[in-house]
């Protein structure tokens, strides 16, 4: 049989990240997301985990740390059904129906490795994202925005550097949306 390692994948049938993403069900610990080129998911805390989908990427590059493979995973807490994930070569992915089917949501965003998403706390459907990638040394916009799950995006970077964005986070005070961005060279808020 595969040799199994700590969460129950077969060791050499996937590839990984070196940072391999991990995320939790925010309405149910048990339900544990694992990605490689492929999504996986536990219902037991992570003592066995099932493929989910197939390879999300577009497949092994062999080149720079373009892997193939999945980097950031987020699971909508306003509806769990939702889950989004993105690849290092660029790949955007959702499911809305709890990762039984996924829709690649890459059109009118950026080749670049996708380094976070987030939704809005009590909208599954409004979703942000953000990239690196500046070698290139095209003036793009790193950070998106999607109020319909990805189908279109409105690039929102307003007067930041051309620098990667490496995580955002969202947050709601009252009536207002605020996002929290991390960066090479520093937070914006």
């Amino acid at each position: 049989g595969d040799v199994m390692n700590l969460i129950g994948l077969p060791l050499g049938s996937d590839r990984f990240n070196w940072r391999s993403p991990l995320e939790l069900n925010p309405k149910n610990p048990q339900t544990i997301y694992f990605g490689g080129s492929k999504m996986y998911r536990s219902q037991n805390y992570g003592n066995t985990m099932n493929t989910i989908s197939d390879d999300l990427s577009n497949g092994s590059q062999g080149i720079g740390l373009t892997f193939g493979t999945v980097f950031t995973i987020h699971n909508a807490p306003a509806d769990t059904n939702y889950i989004y994930v993105g690849t290092d070569d660029a790949n955007v992915w959702r499911s809305d129906d709890y990762g039984a089917s996924w829709e690649l949501i890459t059109d009118g965003l950026p080749y670049r490795y996708c380094m976070s998403i987030e939704t809005q706390p009590d909208d599954a459907q409004t979703v942000y994202v953000t990239f690196s990638g500046f070698r290139w040394a095209e003036n793009i916009a790193h950070i998106y925005k999607s109020t319909d799950a990805g189908e279109t995006w409105t690039a929102i970077s307003g007067d930041m550097p051309d620098i990667p964005v490496n995580d955002i986070q969202v947050f709601t005070t009252n009536d207002t949306t605020g996002l929290i961005v991390a960066t090479d060279v520093g937070v914006y808020y």
